[in-house]
C-alpha cells in the first residue's frame, strides 16, 4: 500500500511539472517494488502475499494498464490502424 500511495504521488507530482503523466502511477508503482525487491531480502511470513501479487495482481494490473487506452484515441488514429490487424 506505501508503494501504491508513493506512486500515486509522484504521477501527481510528475504531471504538476509537465502537465502530463509520462510514467503512470502503475509504472511507477512497478519500478518501485523492483527497488524494494532489490534492497531488502522478504521473510517467509511474506511469501503467500508476494505469490498473490506476483500473480493475480500483476496480471489485472496490466490488463487495466492496457485499457487504458480509450476508444477515443482509437478513433483519432483512424481506420488504418484496424487495417493492420492480422484478420
Amino acid at each position: 500500500m506505501v508503494i501504491s500511495l508513493v506512486a500515486i504521488g509522484l504521477q501527481w507530482l510528475e504531471e504538476q511539472w509537465t502537465e502530463r503523466p509520462y510514467l503512470e502511477a502503475l509504472v511507477i508503482a512497478i519500478l518501485l517494488a523492483v527497488i524494494v525487491r532489490t534492497v531488502w531480502v522478504p521473510s517467509s511470513r511474506w511469501t503467500p502475499g508476494i505469490g498473490l501479487s506476483a500473480k493475480t495482481l500483476l496480471e489485472v494490473a496490466v490488463m487495466l494498464l492496457g485499457a487504458s487506452i480509450s476508444f477515443q484515441a482509437v478513433l483519432q488514429a483512424g481506420l488504418g490502424l484496424m487495417s493492420e490487424l492480422p484478420w
